[in-house]
């Protein structure tokens, strides 16, 4: 099994499984695959030379990290503390040395050390978004001049609504832009891939295009088209607009386009400035709770197309799959008991 595979996999779903609560809904299920996601690629950082994935590590990391002394629901409370303990923990096992041992200087600095080299040489840029958009992506970069906004099948639903008073595009001024978003960690992307494309999203109604509920989502607005006394021929128009985005949207994967960035900087500066700035904390845990938490949550643009040669595309289930796996490993476990 590969990176770009493995988060569709049941393995992950059985981790999944074992750090959400009993309740199993989607959000339940996001928040935990984000906070998986954010392990994921610390851990990455931490062990792996730049750009291998170590699947079998990954897989036993997760593991461990979702069986740790913490229940659940606590599970990566305190800015995902467990996790940075963990890294620890494996970092000490790897070099035969005790965890009190890192207030040693010579084993902190190397720490330090191995901290600045890896976490220095895997600079990755993060972008969710639909599958359906993969081949542009791989021709053009991640650029909007190339990405399917407004055209005039759009435009006509949205005058259609607008007449109506409804504003059923209310992202339409920031997708026009001709801007690149991406993360500098994983921890949103599934949501955005999810999403995507967001205008698509908005239209049908976010919790019923995350989900993947046709049925819903075609029926609320049935509702809401019947409630504002639409025509018969904008009805048609409408459903038909719906009918075909879904088909071309809703049934395909979402994708995290993972963009590594090591050829744009001098690594050698960049680990020197690294360890430099490492010296600044007193002990293991600090240290590379800096590096982990440094840039958390953080989403940015470009006006330039982000270049995409030097990725890996990696296939993420639908919550709808999710779930169903998430299920079959939590019945498994009732039946082991």
């Amino acid at each position: 099994m590969n990176i770009q595979n493995y988060f569709c996999s049941q393995q992950f779903a059985n981790i999944v499984a074992k750090v959400t609560d009993e309740k199993c809904n989607s959000r339940t299920i996001l928040d935990s695959v984000q906070k998986l996601l954010f392990a994921s690629f610390n851990y990455t950082k931490m062990n792996n030379e730049y750009g291998e994935f170590n699947i079998t590590g990954l897989d036993n990391f997760l593991n461990k990290l979702a069986t740790h002394k913490y229940s659940s629901t606590e599970l990566f409370d305190s800015n995902y503390d467990d996790c940075d303990n963990l890294l620890i923990q494996e970092y000490c096992h790897k070099h035969k040395i005790d965890e009190k041992d890192l207030a040693n200087e010579d084993n902190l600095k190397a720490f330090k050390k191995h901290l600045a080299k890896h976490f220095g040489e895997n600079q990755y840029m993060f972008h969710g978004t639909n599958s359906s958009f993969i081949e542009s992506i791989k021709l053009h970069g991640i650029n909007t001049n190339f990405i399917k906004k407004f055209s005039s099948d759009i435009e006509k639903i949205d005058n259609i609504f607008r007449s109506h008073n409804i504003n059923r595009f209310p992202y339409k001024t920031l997708n026009s832009g001709n801007f690149a978003y991406f993360d500098t960690t994983p921890t949103n992307s599934y949501s955005y891939a999810l999403r995507s494309p967001e205008w698509f999203s908005e239209f049908v109604g976010e919790e019923f295009y995350i989900n993947r509920d046709y049925t819903g989502a075609k029926k609320n607005l049935q509702y809401e088209m019947e409630s504002c006394k639409f025509t018969s021929e904008e009805k048609i128009n409408v459903l038909n607009f719906f009918e075909k985005n879904w088909n071309d949207y809703a049934k395909q994967k979402p994708l995290i386009i993972v963009v590594m960035e090591n050829s744009k900087y001098d690594l050698k500066e960049l680990i020197a400035d690294t360890y430099s700035i490492l010296q600044d904390y007193d002990d293991a845990k600090d240290s590379i709770n800096y590096l982990t938490t440094f840039a958390v949550d953080v989403n940015c643009y470009t006006e330039n197309a982000i270049e995409t040669s030097n990725s890996i595309y990696i296939n993420m289930p639908t919550l709808e799959e999710l779930i169903e796996k998430v299920r079959i490993a939590k019945h498994e476990e009732e039946l082991s008991l």
